[in-house]
């Protein structure tokens, strides 16, 4: 898991004219961090990216955590995603990843850096 501060780090900046970054700083002690500023970097990378239709697309969350927060934060903006794929280094993150998580996406052990 993340540490608040290392996302909020992270976040207020994606911020932008949209949201107050102060709201954003006075939620480091809310239970939804992870979830809110995972919505956050979603929305950020659709405008980014001009996200619009994944229905044909695989989407991979390297580093997915066992809660998958981008993983569904995807799922939530596309439904028709073709698939998400989370990966993590951690076997039993992985296998609470897959009780945790929608049947549309996969979770699977690797370490990236190998």
């Amino acid at each position: 898991m993340y540490h608040a501060s290392l996302i909020l780090e992270y976040i207020v900046p994606l911020a932008g004219e949209g949201q107050d970054s102060t709201e954003i700083l006075e939620m480091g002690d809310n239970p939804n961090l992870h979830e809110i500023s995972a919505r956050i970097f979603i929305d950020h990378c659709k405008d980014m990216f001009g996200w619009s239709d994944l229905s044909r697309d695989v989407i991979m969350d390297v580093g997915c955590g066992e809660e998958g927060y981008c993983g569904k934060a995807i799922l939530e903006k596309f439904p028709d995603v073709g698939a998400i794929i989370g990966i993590d280094s951690h076997p039993k993150i992985v296998r609470n990843f897959r009780l945790r998580t929608a049947a549309k996406i996969e979770c699977v052990f690797a370490d990236i850096e190998k």
